[in-house]
């Protein structure tokens, strides 16, 4: 787990896994930034991915400042629903999580 430093008021938490053995996954850490229907498939997706973080997607729009609590993100998955993309800027909601991730050291 990773301490946000705020009250998240979607998601119990911001939640760091890490995985190892037989299966290919992918390398590095990913940030998956979900909503309520995906958080569900967590345990389908945690074995694919070497290291996942996951963060709520309005945790993440309330409260930008979590980015800089991330360590160094390789890769994102963004995950809403189809009726919250369209009306979601996600340029604007993962620009912080983009900022924190060209001025951390690699």
């Amino acid at each position: 787990m990773i301490d946000p430093g705020v009250h998240l008021s979607h998601a119990a938490d911001v939640t760091d896994y890490h995985v190892s053995g037989p299966l290919d996954t992918v390398p590095g850490t990913t940030l998956i930034v979900y909503d309520s229907f995906f958080h569900i498939e967590r345990p389908l997706l945690i074995p694919w991915f070497e290291r996942s973080i996951w963060v709520q997607a309005q945790d993440l729009r309330d409260h930008p400042e979590l980015a800089t609590r991330l360590p160094r993100i390789d890769h994102i998955v963004m995950e809403r629903v189809e009726r919250d993309a369209y009306g979601m800027d996600i340029a604007e909601l993962l620009q912080p999580v983009l900022d924190a991730r060209a001025s951390a050291a690699p």
